[in-house]
């Protein structure tokens, strides 16, 4: 038998994951609500011990996510895309640009009549990712595609009176332009590295799926990171108890 040792050595590295652009032009701060949704997520998991986390960490930091689970913890930093590493010092002194997080507002495909808004939307990530690989702050290690939406809470009662109102996820209306839109979003992010993913920013959304084997939406951002091998990892050491061999 085994267990796992808690302690572990302090970690003075840290991973950063780009994140952005923040305003994505949804109005409704979509990608700012997932920013905040992955920060508290991982500062108030379970997995997420004191083990992990170094002397140097400020309780006040926004930007900090601890990763904790049974094999390894790392400290991963959240940067924005053009964020100059120089005004981090005391975070990334000693970092490594591991991944990143493109965001756009997937909210107007929402509506079958007219996808054309979030194709643009979509389209406006091209420069970002050359942007971020000119600089090298892609990272190898997790590259993330977000569409983000917002699906309200609906009083079904008033529900069917409101014609203008869709409470479909992006491109889930099923027309042929929806499928092409979608296999255009897929194709790009694997011709570059990425792993597409939509997510529904609402308070539902934000809490859905996390019980599923094959988790989508938040859930699956949540997924990923929490299960990417960082190279800010430190692993956490076993301890096996000594098994006696034969015996009078």
């Amino acid at each position: 038998k085994s267990k796992i040792d808690a302690t572990i050595p302090t970690m003075s590295n840290c991973s950063i994951l780009r994140i952005g652009p923040i305003d994505c032009g949804d109005g409704n701060n979509s990608a700012s609500i997932l920013h905040s949704a992955l920060v508290n997520h991982f500062a108030s998991s379970p997995s997420t011990s004191s083990a992990g986390k170094n002397e140097n960490d400020s309780p006040n930091n926004n930007n900090l996510l601890t990763i904790s689970n049974r094999y390894f913890d790392a400290r991963i930093l959240l940067a924005g895309l053009h964020d100059d590493n120089s005004s981090q010092s005391a975070e990334t002194s000693s970092s490594s640009e591991d991944g990143i997080i493109l965001i756009f507002n997937a909210s107007s495909s929402s509506s079958p009549i007219n996808n054309s808004s979030s194709s643009s939307n979509f389209d406006t990530l091209s420069p970002h990712h050359e942007s971020a690989m000119a600089n090298n702050r892609c990272g190898d290690l997790l590259r993330l595609c977000v569409g983000v939406y917002n699906i309200p809470n609906i009083d079904p009662t008033t529900q069917n009176n409101n014609k203008n109102h869709s409470a479909s996820p992006p491109l889930s209306d099923g027309s042929k332009k929806s499928e092409e839109e979608y296999s255009r979003r897929v194709l790009w992010c694997l011709d570059r590295g990425y792993e597409y993913v939509d997510v529904d920013v609402s308070e539902e959304g934000l809490a859905r799926g996390f019980e599923e084997r094959d988790k989508d939406g938040f859930a699956r951002v949540v997924e990923a990171i929490g299960s990417c091998m960082w190279s800010s990892h430190v692993m956490k050491r076993r301890v096996v108890a000594a098994v006696a061999v034969g015996g009078g």
